[in-house]
């Protein structure tokens, strides 16, 4: 991780032709609901926290990527006095995330799967997943109380039992535990 997490700050750094800024990492064991999360340390350092359940996933350089955007944007840009976004997923980190790193259709969740495979489960909070099937969200799940809930993508009911039931066994076949 901490090889990826270097190519990837070096990376931002060299396509913004600034100096590279400090990156120190922290792996949390207890984080769930977080896939990670950037911390000020001091000018030019930041802390990242990273949840270890995405470490050696694909969700591990997503979240690296996110969080680095973090703090070149508030190092670089938040500190700029013509600077009228506040927001942390604001314009000047979209436009991060989208030329250095190629997250054309960024969630400020923590996924960035700009391209999901077909069949792709990503889970994006708690008992929380999205279904891409051929690179389009076709629905949404949430795990409570061991029960399971199936929107559309617009978190509306189905109205056709069998695409239902065809979303759900696909989901059936690719949840973990």
């Amino acid at each position: 991780m901490n090889n990826l997490l270097e190519k990837m700050n070096t990376k931002i750094s060299n396509d913004l032709e600034v100096p590279k800024l400090k990156i120190t990492y922290k792996v949390s064991d207890k984080a769930k609901s977080k896939f990670g999360h950037c911390r000020y340390i001091e000018p030019g350092h930041y802390l990242i926290n990273l949840s270890s359940f995405i470490l050696d996933t694909e969700l591990e350089k997503d979240t690296i990527c996110h969080e680095l955007c973090h703090a070149y944007d508030h190092h670089y840009f938040k500190s700029l006095p013509q600077n009228n976004d506040p927001t942390p997923h604001g314009i000047a980190w979209k436009m991060l995330m989208k030329e250095v790193f190629g997250y054309a259709d960024v969630k400020a969740q923590g996924i960035h799967q700009s391209n999901p495979k077909s069949n792709e489960l990503i889970n994006v909070g708690e008992g929380m997943f999205d279904l891409y099937v051929e690179g389009n969200k076709k629905a949404i799940f949430k795990i409570s109380d061991n029960m399971v809930n199936i929107r559309t993508p617009q978190n509306k009911f189905f109205n056709n039992i069998l695409e239902e039931e065809k979303y759900m066994t696909i989901f059936i076949s690719r949840y973990k535990k």
